[in-house]
């Protein structure tokens, strides 16, 4: 099961050094990469449980998964906080990254003593960003274990266990 998870974590890594690349995108690219970080998460989960050995114990491949989840939210991760800097230059810099944002949110950052200045030089945003980005180290694993171990224990059960034997449109058991 750990080549498994090697391989579908190589995959995830591939997919999230294009996610890590939305980061770039003014404003809304770090919603969008916990968006799709979470998205691809979840598919490393089912691709582990799709190519798990039937005869696996839900441990091994909850494992597989995590390690999955774990080395993509690694490499998504250092990308994005290595293109964090370049994000601010984009912006343009310290003062055109302050000039974009509301000044309800200004106000907000200097009523509880943060100098928006501060925050958004290059190594604020870069301190930001690693923060954030080390949260994924956690998430990722837990999340692609979740969907790995969800789908194999639906997936090995058989069919007729699943569905009422109801006149009424077919419906899962809860």
């Amino acid at each position: 099961m750990t080549l498994v998870g090697l391989r579908v974590g190589l995959i995830g890594a591939g997919v999230a050094l294009l996610v890590a690349t939305l980061s770039l995108i003014p404003l809304v690219g770090n919603l969008l990469i916990w968006l799709f970080g979470f998205l691809l998460w979840v598919a490393q989960g089912i691709l582990v449980a799709y190519w798990r050995n039937p005869h696996h114990e839900d441990t091994e491949v909850a494992w597989a998964a995590a390690l999955a989840g774990f080395i993509a939210a690694l490499v998504q991760g250092l990308t994005t906080v290595l293109l964090a800097p370049v994000g601010l230059f984009l912006l343009g810099g310290t003062q055109g990254a302050i000039r974009l944002l509301p000044d309800v949110i200004l106000a907000a950052y200097q009523q509880i003593g943060i100098a928006p200045s501060v925050l958004f030089s290059t190594v604020g945003v870069f301190l930001v960003t690693l923060l954030t980005c080390g949260l994924q180290f956690f998430i990722a694993p837990l999340v692609a274990a979740l969907s790995a171990v969800l789908l194999a224990r639906w997936w090995s059960e058989p069919a007729d266990e699943l569905w009422e034997d109801t006149p009424y449109p077919p419906m899962l058991e809860w």
